[in-house]
């Protein structure tokens, strides 16, 4: 059935839309129907869209059902990026299978899908082997050697009957030293040349990709292609951003380089293999660069010391001289040598090529370990032009998320993402939500509350937060903005009540949150990995507590940066830099408490200045619009009535 313009398309994917719903045995809901309509038009039409999706609409079918259908009637080939593996999964292995059927049932067609991830995230039978030698010397770290050898072992025999080597279908945990001597990164690869080629994981997942209708990668990857790696995606006609809320930072922490002397002196071990006096050649400048940066503070490098310019000149030298001696020594050379070799190198170039770039375009800083290893980090300061250049010039681009208007309005996430940059134009949809927020969550803010110091809070604040955890009879989901501030939040809660406290970072994060969705009255605390992802439906989390407005560290240099470009550019750094991302985190938080349309709860923030600064009405324009109240006795006596009912109920 060929599809000649945008109606055609809309009117055939309402008809998909209908299957889709019924062979689910449910019921279409408006809003989804106006996100496929819209989602439809802007493929056909070939432009760019915008489109808030609140939870509980089925945004992943809102996007599936036309991008298929259009694959169906046109054989075009099309891209979906999520941030989560949750969500990946999700429409993996539940969301396209049923898409794919109702397409095929409607118009005949057989849609095929395909994931797609790092090559790096795929066991590699050569190096399983032992094919690679020991060039970066296996076991660095001694008191983890027998673990991470034992793990090593259990991947060989897992290799043996896995059929895809995907580290995410590993059934057994498995620590980073142990991944990295089992696979390889796409630069370390031999490609053609490996004996193991027929059997490659990753080259057999990759061509699985290229060959399907629809792909579905990670921002990781988006971000790769961003700056300036096109061959790492198979070509699209359209690409699909899931959770777009969290592309901007994705995009720069994938532009990111670092460079170190112990990434020096990894790179001449890589050498040394093959080239002796190049091996030398690096650790020379390891030690020059070592000396260097021991006379640069932490933080942000707004002037580049004369002794740090000259020492990443003879690094870069060091580089040049080392590619010489990879061209000239090659023959006899081991493969996997010169492989290992080449790459090193080019994960130093990543580096130097960002120094080179122009320092007023970069942001760049020191970082220092625990143990006093000091490391120089380089990202872009914008992305807005990478994005708006390399993503949303070419091809029609779907922006989607529960979170895009912040503040009220769609103007932040346009800037940030570039959308409105150049000659670029794009369509905003806010489709809302299939739930009633005002009538199903409570917003309370503590306005009585001291407002929230850099000291920590006082034991009014954590009076508070046990009275309501109380009343409610757990069922508690605690965010907050520092992991000191959760530990000692859950060690209070715990010396004041008999409540089962879970903390972030005591176990593995997907464990927690899986006792916490099947512990009625189970607490869970945590940091900012629980203020987005976590989905817990039911009456397990029916209070979320939000301690304190997550501002980014003033002291971060990323958000230095950017505010001195902000203000530099006669804009609000505040607003750009602090008050928008900080928004946005409290509209995800937030959203963490209703997941169906059965659940009922409060979110409760701990912050008075959610309702005593100017501000404050900007950050609540983020948040779902839950019914509002600073009255302390009628939320608690909401909570305790919640918690009867439910109670009565299981």
């Amino acid at each position: 059935m060929p599809i000649v313009n945008a109606k055609d398309l809309a009117e055939v994917c309402a008809t998909v839309l209908e299957r889709t719903v019924s062979d689910l045995g449910g019921q279409e809901r408006p809003q989804q129907a106006e996100m496929v309509a819209a989602v439809a038009s802007a493929l056909e039409g070939g432009s760019n869209l915008m489109v808030q999706a609140g939870t509980g609409v089925g945004k992943s079918f809102g996007y599936l059902i036309p991008l298929m259908t259009r694959s169906a009637t046109t054989g075009g080939h099309h891209l979906i990026a999520t941030s989560s593996l949750a969500l990946q999964r999700q429409i993996l292995t539940k969301d396209a299978p049923v898409v794919a059927q109702a397409v095929a049932a409607e118009l005949g067609a057989s849609i095929t899908y395909a994931p797609l991830k790092g090559w790096a995230n795929y066991l590699c039978r050569y190096r399983l082997s032992g094919g690679y030698g020991a060039q970066d010397a296996l076991w660095e770290d001694r008191d983890s050697a027998r673990a991470s050898a034992q793990q090593l072992q259990a991947l060989k025999e897992w290799a043996q009957e896995s059929e895809c080597g995907d580290r995410d279908d590993v059934p057994f945990a498995v620590g980073q030293a142990a991944w990295r001597h089992a696979s390889v990164s796409k630069r370390e690869c031999l490609g053609r040349k490996c004996p193991f080629i027929e059997e490659c994981f990753p080259a057999a997942a990759r061509e699985k990709a290229l060959a399907a209708d629809v792909v579905i990668t990670n921002h990781a990857l988006l971000g790769i292609y961003v700056n300036g790696r096109p061959d790492v995606l198979p070509a699209f006609e359209a690409v699909v951003v899931d959770e777009a809320h969290d592309l901007v930072p994705r995009v720069r922490s994938q532009g990111t380089n670092s460079l170190s002397p112990s990434i020096v002196r990894r790179a001449s071990r890589s050498m040394k293999a093959v080239s002796g006096a190049g091996a030398e050649r690096l650790m020379d400048v390891a030690d020059i660069l070592e000396a260097a940066l021991e006379g640069v503070d932490e933080g942000l490098v707004t002037l580049r010391s004369e002794s740090l310019s000259q020492a990443m000149s003879g690094v870069d030298q060091a580089v040049r001289d080392s590619r010489q001696d990879l061209r000239r020594e090659t023959e006899g050379a081991d493969d996997a040598a010169l492989h290992l070799a080449r790459a090193a190198l080019d994960d130093l170039e990543g580096a130097l090529d960002a120094w080179s770039t122009e320092p007023e375009k970069t942001i760049t800083w020191v970082s220092v370990s625990q143990v006093g290893y000091r490391t120089l980090n380089l990202a872009p300061l914008g992305v807005e032009s990478l994005l708006a250049k390399n993503l949303f010039s070419d091809v029609p681009a779907i922006l989607t998320s529960a979170t895009l208007t912040i503040g009220g309005d769609f103007k932040a996430t346009l800037r940030q993402t570039g959308m409105e940059w150049g000659d670029n134009d794009c369509e905003c949809l806010d489709v809302g939500t299939s739930f009633e927020p005002a009538a199903q969550g409570i917003l309370y803010v503590a306005s009585h509350l001291d407002e929230p110091g850099r000291d920590g809070r006082q034991n009014d604040f954590l009076e508070e937060m046990v009275d309501l955890i109380r009343a409610s009879n757990g069922g508690v989901l605690g965010l907050f903005s520092s992991r000191s501030g959760a530990e000692a939040a859950a060690e209070y809660v715990r010396s004041q009540t008999d409540f089962e406290v879970l903390v972030q970072g005591e176990d593995a994060l997907p464990t927690l949150v899986s006792r916490f969705r099947e512990g009625h009255d189970t607490c869970l605390f945590g940091t900012i990995s629980l203020w987005q992802g976590v989905d817990v439906p039911g009456p397990s989390c029916r209070l979320v507590i939000i301690d304190r407005i997550p501002f980014p560290r003033p002291n971060d240099p990323v958000t230095q940066a950017r505010s001195r470009a902000a203000a530099q550019g006669g804009r609000n750094a505040f607003m750009e830099v602090s008050l928008a991302p900080a928004a946005l985190l409290m509209a995800q938080g937030a959203g963490r408490l209703l997941r169906s349309s059965e659940d009922r709860g409060v979110v409760a923030v701990l912050d008075s200045r959610l309702t005593t600064k100017r501000y404050g009405e900007y950050i609540r324009r983020s948040m779902p619009p839950l019914w509002p109240t600073n009255e302390r006795q009628v939320v608690l006596g909401a909570l305790g009535r919640l918690s009867q009912t439910q109670d009565q109920v299981t």
